[in-house]
């Protein structure tokens, strides 16, 4: 292998702060060569330490941390547990320190918001009993065509906390490409923006998706995000809805299903 230049390295106070170091400490581990070399002979011990060490929600928890029995080629891990998302990045934190930033967010306009973690808990609860709402159940895919934002993030929780797929699009595709992602996994439902402003000039994300949605074979419900300001927004009766009506008023989603046993898919990457 070809050798690199190395041209920074931590000193040593630096390095002792970070997570790695501190995971070694606890499991009485010298080197970082050492810790490679352990977790590569002995995963079985490695990813439950990692798990603790993080205190990551296995809910229930594996009965065998890996499974080799089709092949290494066709290895599962932690078989028999659940996990899910959202009560991993929200919940356990909302019930440590409530009052911690969670999200700080600003738009192109310099608009800004920070919620705690205690906020952003209520307002994925509220989207996923919205979501629940407009029909959405475990197993069911979720497209997200949205901006950089407060409500991307929300949205993949929320989506997370009922079970569902996330669908992630890229605000800046045109409708063609937006369809493309919206094939396969054929969405129950799409959250998007009704547009948002990119170097002064308005983005129409909302005629993009409805573009989109007409060259597939359709999608039942489609909640619009009040994202930017603008004189119009294009709405479809009996299938959109306004996140702003529907999502403050909805029961609050404090359950959470979690994956278990049959490997699925959790995420859909875009590109």
């Amino acid at each position: 292998m070809e050798q690199f230049e190395i041209v920074w390295r931590a000193d040593p106070e630096t390095a002792g702060r970070t997570r790695t170091a501190q995971f070694m400490l606890a499991n009485g581990i010298d080197s970082f060569d050492d810790l490679v070399t352990r977790s590569a002979a002995d995963p079985e011990w490695f990813w439950p330490a990692v798990v603790e060490f993080l205190g990551l929600p296995f809910q229930p928890p594996w009965r065998t941390v890996r499974d080799t029995s089709r092949g290494h080629p066709w290895a599962t891990w932690f078989v028999g547990a659940g996990f899910n998302l959202s009560a991993a990045c929200v919940d356990r934190w909302a019930a440590e320190d409530p009052m911690r930033i969670a999200v700080r967010s600003q738009t192109e306009a310099g608009v800004t918001r920070s919620v705690t973690f205690g906020q952003l808990l209520e307002l994925v609860e509220r989207l996923a009993g919205a979501l629940t709402g407009l029909g959405v159940s475990k197993g069911d895919a979720v497209a997200v065509y949205l901006p950089m934002s407060l409500q991307a993030v929300v949205s993949l929780l929320a989506v997370a906390r009922v079970g569902a797929i996330f669908i992630p699009v890229f605000s800046g595709y045109a409708a063609e490409a937006v369809a493309t992602r919206l094939q396969d996994p054929k969405p129950r439902l799409m959250i998007c923006a009704n547009g948002f402003m990119r170097r002064g000039r308005l983005v129409e994300m909302k005629e993009t998706a409805d573009d989109a949605i007409g060259r597939t074979d359709g999608i039942e419900r489609v909640l619009v995000v009040d994202y930017t300001a603008r004189d119009e927004t294009p709405m479809t009766g009996g299938r959109d809805v306004w996140w702003d009506e529907v999502v403050p008023n909805a029961d609050r989603a404090s359950a959470v299903p979690t994956w278990s046993e049959d490997p699925v898919l959790i995420a859909y990457t875009s590109g």
